[in-house]
């Protein structure tokens, strides 16, 4: 009893960190009712994006047994849709769980001196995850129930195919529960895993362990990575006209995911290193907003890569399964849910770590730098982070689409609005995150003008 009361106990105390977890678990919930919602209720597929097959096109469904498997069975298609999205979901909550632990090392160091066995920690665990979880559901529920006819409205523009803004399929709420059981049941075993293999100390500094240090036995050239990144933008260029260049690109692009890895952990911070020992990092505030953008960078760096893998795969299931009933709508619906999940997380991700740097911005006033100065920082790490970030993931994504205008699958217009989808969630919540945080920090760090 002594334990839930200290789990209880610590809730209350730190409960502006805890709101924001179970933010994050409401916009799971949320994600998850639209997306079952959408997957059970037929009124979105009768009739949309049914493609008349010609002669030339008997051949290739003939050639392709999946793609022939998938046009009998369409819905097994939209399952394999929404499955990577409900994949996309775990990933984000797992993300904005592992970020809320950091902020518990102390708790479960506590706990862990004083005594506590196995059990007692699983039970400390699963009693608060039990807690947030059925908070976040409830709230996630509610609203979820509200967005539905958002998510219909969505649906319907997409495909074109109209209906009752209103049409609920009530299975939704089963499956719900079920994806959320096994989605408790993953995040308390990774909870559980990554304390008990944890020391005390390790706890304690749970927290700070910032560490950027290269621990890696055989070291990549950096230029290997470069290499790898631009090797598919420069096929679409140059032989993206080429039979089967559509399929090419697709395959090179998990190569260009790997340069990508690579030129966000090592390549950008080595370049951050050779910068800091010029001159050019000592004029004005070059050196304090670049280190903050790189270090932003290496954090968000699992996100951009499960964006761009993501987005990758639903532009792709468009090109090859273009002619399967329904397979547009459901993989362009899931295109735009996963572009907005990342940007939350990404928000999550900010908001956490942006209360942390206030005692950074402290330290900055200390020294002498102006308000001026220290919303100059804030402003130019977030304009590198929310530009040169996310261009990275565009050049991946544009390579694809090169060669999918190029084969008649894409128009312009349709790629620009598949770019503006994958960035623009980001951007606008980028710059909405920078205003609240500068306002934050300056309240905090200036509480009296």
């Amino acid at each position: 009893m002594g334990m839930l009361r200290y789990a209880l106990l610590n809730i209350k105390k730190d409960l502006k960190d805890n709101s924001i977890y179970v933010f994050a678990i409401v916009i799971s919930f949320i994600t998850v009712l639209m997306v079952l919602n959408c997957f059970t209720n037929a009124t979105y597929f009768e009739g949309v994006d049914t493609v008349i097959i010609d002669e030339s096109q008997k051949e290739i469904v003939q050639l392709d047994s999946k793609l022939q498997f998938f046009i009998e069975e369409p819905t097994l298609l939209h399952g394999q849709n929404f499955l990577i999205l409900f994949l996309v979901v775990l990933v984000f909550t797992y993300f904005c769980n592992s970020y809320f632990i950091k902020n518990k090392g102390k708790e479960f160091a506590f706990f862990t001196i004083n005594g506590a066995t196995i059990g007692d920690r699983v039970k400390y665990i699963m009693f608060e995850n039990s807690i947030f979880f059925l908070v976040g559901g409830a709230i996630g529920t509610v609203l979820g129930f509200i967005f539905v006819p958002l998510s219909n409205i969505l649906m319907y523009s997409i495909s074109g195919h109209w209906g009752d803004i209103w049409t609920i399929n009530f299975y939704m709420f089963k499956y719900t529960l079920l994806v959320f059981l096994f989605e408790f049941g993953v995040v308390g075993l990774l909870n559980l895993g990554d304390v008990y293999r944890r020391e005390p100390v390790e706890l304690l500094n749970l927290n700070n362990n910032r560490s950027q240090i290269d621990s890696r036995h055989v070291k990549v050239p950096n230029i290997i990575f470069v290499i790898l990144f631009l090797i598919p933008i420069l096929f679409a260029i140059f032989w993206g006209n080429t039979q089967g260049a559509e399929y090419a690109v697709y395959i090179l692009s998990f190569g260009g995911l790997f340069g990508l890895y690579g030129i966000i952990k090592y390549f950008v911070p080595t370049i951050g290193k050779k910068l800091s020992r010029m001159s050019f990092t000592y004029k004005g505030l070059r050196k304090i907003y670049i280190g903050n953008f790189i270090s932003s960078l290496r954090g968000s760096l699992y996100f951009i890569l499960g964006l761009v893998l993501s987005l990758l795969y639903y532009s792709m299931i468009t090109v090859r399964y273009s002619i399967v009933d329904g397979a547009i709508s459901s993989s362009l619906y899931c295109y735009i849910i996963t572009s907005m999940l990342v940007g939350l997380a990404l928000l999550y991700k900010t908001i956490v770590e942006w209360e942390k740097k206030i005692r950074e911005y402290k330290q900055l006033k200390i020294l002498g730098y102006s308000k001026e100065e220290i919303i100059s920082i804030i402003y130019k790490e977030n304009i590198l982070f929310f530009g040169l970030g996310l261009m990275l993931p565009v050049i991946l994504l544009l390579s694809n689409f090169i060669v999918y205008i190029i084969a008649g699958y894409f128009s312009p217009i349709f790629s620009v609005f598949l770019i503006i989808s994958a960035v623009g969630p980001i951007t606008i919540i980028g710059i909405l995150a920078t205003i609240r945080n500068k306002n934050k920090i300056i309240k905090e760090i200036y509480p009296v003008e």
